[in-house]
């Protein structure tokens, strides 16, 4: 087949892979700058205000991801895609000129803004192109660029700034690489990933559709399993990031082989239960054996965090991986869930919502996990793990699928 047609049916072949790796690449330079500029503030700037810095992010994420939900409804998902991608690559450049708290405290909001549209238009667009039969499987994808962008991009960051030197000639350079790379990025979404929002003759202002979207039974029942599993990934992922900084990494040491374990049974997981799900029809087994799962897999590394314990920890890596195997049918199967019950014309509404709890979660984990640890100690921490993972078990009973 020659002629219009066959050009469209090779834009849309073309549409999710190339939505997926402008994905990774705008998160791989997104916290490839990050990681640099924790870098800048930490030698201009005091912890305090090295940590407005770093809590600027997530505030405007979370202020404005329900605003970019509503707008994927109302005006389409690729000019907020667009918008994502364009204002993500000036924070970039911005960066490199960020030599100060305050410059440095307006590029992060700034960045926060991006990665709010980013969430909510990304998450819709795949959602739109996906069906019954491939919901999860693509979500994992999905999932899977965006961790490995974020993983990759940090560690990328980190390595630069050893291999290169920190002078801040130095990063400014990476960072406008960075921000080059985000403008890649914008043109791979420009030029060949397409909108299929549907329009409806149903038209519903913003709070109306928001009103609607939290008013769904089954979205309710949905907020009691996710609220306590984001809120205890985030827990792990800051005292992971703070067991990473007194573990060796290099090649060839147990920590590595331990987290790469991790890493790549996550990665596995979210692939072959994605699939597993779509194949079978059903969700709500994968999001139980998935935090159950995850909620083990934090106590076997939190309960041997401890510098004595680090050599037992590290042994226990084919415990870990069966672990991280079992884990990583969470967060496909949830996704497709929320795609499942969702409908198109409120789907950004829906996504951003998701997006919201999420951002919580990740405000909210860190927090609480940190007192636990901190008044109760390991033993504390274990309580609150297992509190998290109860409740997110007895929600996932009142799950019901479509």
């Amino acid at each position: 087949m020659c002629g219009p047609l066959a050009e469209e049916s090779f834009r849309a072949r073309l549409a999710l892979p190339s939505l997926y790796a402008a994905t990774f690449l705008m998160r791989f330079a997104a916290f490839l700058a990050i990681a640099v500029l924790t870098k800048v503030a930490g030698s201009v700037g005091s912890p305090v205000q090295i940590g407005l810095v770093v809590s600027a992010y997530p505030v405007a994420e979370l202020a404005t991801v329900l605003f970019f939900g509503s707008l994927c409804d109302k005006y389409g998902r690729k000019p907020v895609l667009l918008f994502s991608h364009g204002i993500t690559a000036v924070a970039t450049v911005l960066f490199a000129f960020a030599t100060s708290i305050p410059t440095a405290l307006v590029v992060a909001v700034i960045f926060g803004i991006g990665a709010a549209a980013k969430v909510s238009s990304t998450l819709t667009m795949v959602a739109d192109r996906a069906g019954p039969g491939n919901r999860a499987r693509l979500m994992s994808y999905f999932d899977i660029v965006t961790l490995g962008g974020l993983a990759s991009g940090f560690l990328g960051g980190i390595l630069a700034i050893r291999i290169l030197g920190d002078d801040p000639g130095t990063l400014s350079r990476v960072l406008l690489g960075a921000g080059g790379l985000v403008g890649v990025s914008l043109l791979m979404v420009w030029l060949l990933v397409d909108d299929r929002r549907v329009v409806t003759t149903i038209q519903k202002g913003s709070w109306e559709r928001l009103r609607s979207v939290v008013g769904d039974p089954r979205v309710q029942r949905l907020l009691p399993v996710y609220l306590p599993v984001m809120g205890l990934y985030g827990a792990v992922l800051a005292f992971t990031e703070r067991l990473s900084q007194d573990v060796e990494l290099h090649l060839g040491s147990p920590g590595l082989y331990f987290f790469a374990a991790i890493g790549g049974g996550l990665i596995l997981s979210m692939l072959v239960c994605g699939r597993l799900s779509d194949r079978w029809g059903t969700r709500r087994p994968f999001i139980v054996v998935g935090l159950l799962c995850f909620g083990g897999l934090t106590a076997l590394v939190v309960l041997n965090s401890e510098a004595s314990k680090l050599d037992t920890l590290f042994s226990l890596w084919p415990l870990a991986l069966l672990l991280s195997l079992g884990a990583g049918a969470f967060p496909p199967a949830i996704l497709a869930l929320l795609a499942d019950i969702s409908r198109q014309e409120a789907g950004g509404t829906t996504f951003g919502l998701y997006s919201l709890v999420l951002g919580i979660g990740f405000v909210f984990g860190p927090l609480a996990g940190g007192l636990a640890l901190g008044y109760g100690g390991l033993p504390g921490f274990s309580v609150f793990v297992v509190l998290l993972v109860t409740v997110a078990a007895a929600g996932a009973i009142r799950i019901r699928e479509s």
